[in-house]
């Protein structure tokens, strides 16, 4: 008896969700289709060489949006890593202010302070019960407003070779192709923070509190120290996030907040980590990352104009969201 059409279909359906292309992020399909597009519209972008810088411009927003996934996970939000970035940015700096001695204490500071403000906002959102969103909000505004302060409103400072490296400096070299270490970096810290996110307890309980807090908690999961740990882990991956950029850029900035916040939020979700938390992926925000790099690329190659960029942008990303969001109900 010749199976059916169904029985065959249910049959590959089922061998498909057991294979290794099941647990590829969609986002990474879509990802090589911007590829080609790109590819189609200029040529020269979508040479390796160049892809690869794209790589390293996106370390910056990854890092942040590592951390992001974190919080969303935990069905929270950090609306306050924008802000973060602008300090540590600023912080590093001044600080450094062009002498490589200082670089080592001011990085490990610059991580504090970052780790520091997530820790203010974990409090806010699991002791004082105020809700993600205005906990960090406010947050935002403050921090903002201490990177203002301590800049006087105009950034100085620069940053030496020795830290300029990590920004714009290559490791190894296969063939033609140079490999940044900004792009060594972004890849250590997702292996490492996917391992955690998986292999951990704490990986673990971050999934079962985003999920249901309340059965999380009821089953003896400490939900207060799980959340807190999030939020303390994305103020350290922003603060992280900027220390890569002013080492790419070389100089502080007070330009930046808004676009890093809008980024890492929209990584997360292109790349499966739904606002509901209780589930998501690393690998999947790093190919959120690499979308928004390539559209970024798209875009400047069709030399449209900030505000036509700045709109179809918003557009692509709504609906990158959307389709993701129609998908996953």
């Amino acid at each position: 008896m010749q199976p059916s059409a169904q029985t065959l279909g249910e049959t590959r359906s089922a061998w498909f969700r057991r294979s290794a292309f099941a647990k590829i992020p969609p986002v990474f399909i879509i990802l090589l289709g911007m590829v080609i597009v790109l590819s189609i519209i200029s040529p020269r972008s979508a040479e390796p060489s160049n892809l690869i810088n794209l790589v390293r411009q996106g370390g910056p927003t990854g890092l942040v949006a590592i951390g992001q996934t974190a919080v969303m996970i935990s069905g929270g939000l950090d609306l306050s890593v924008g802000s973060t970035v602008i300090l540590a940015d600023v912080m590093a700096a001044q600080m450094i202010s062009g002498n490589p001695d200082r670089v080592i204490p001011v990085v490990l500071l610059v991580l504090a302070v970052g780790a520091g403000i997530g820790l203010v906002n974990g409090l806010l959102v699991t002791v004082l019960n105020v809700t993600p969103f205005i906990a960090t909000l406010g947050s935002n505004f403050v921090v903002y407003g201490a990177a203002l302060l301590y800049s006087g409103g105009t950034p100085r400072g620069d940053i030496p070779d020795n830290m300029r490296f990590w920004g714009n400096g290559f490791v190894a070299q296969i063939g033609t192709i140079q490999i940044p270490a900004a792009a060594v970096i972004w890849l250590i810290v997702t292996v490492i923070t996917a391992i955690v996110f998986t292999r951990t307890n704490w990986g673990r309980r971050l999934v079962a509190v985003g999920a249901n807090r309340r059965a999380a908690y009821l089953s003896g999961v400490n939900t207060r120290r799980v959340t807190l740990l999030a939020y303390i882990f994305s103020g350290f991956m922003a603060a992280a996030g900027g220390l890569l950029l002013v080492a790419f850029v070389g100089v502080g900035t007070l330009e930046v907040g808004t676009d890093f916040l809008l980024a890492s939020i929209a990584a997360c979700v292109i790349g499966g980590t739904p606002f509901e938390g209780g589930r998501g992926s690393v690998w999947g925000t790093v190919g959120g990352v690499l979308f928004l790099m390539v559209l970024y690329s798209i875009l400047t190659a069709l030399a449209l104009p900030t505000s036509g960029r700045r709109i179809v942008e918003g557009i692509i990303i709504l609906i990158a969201v959307a389709l993701y969001a129609r998908n996953r109900d």
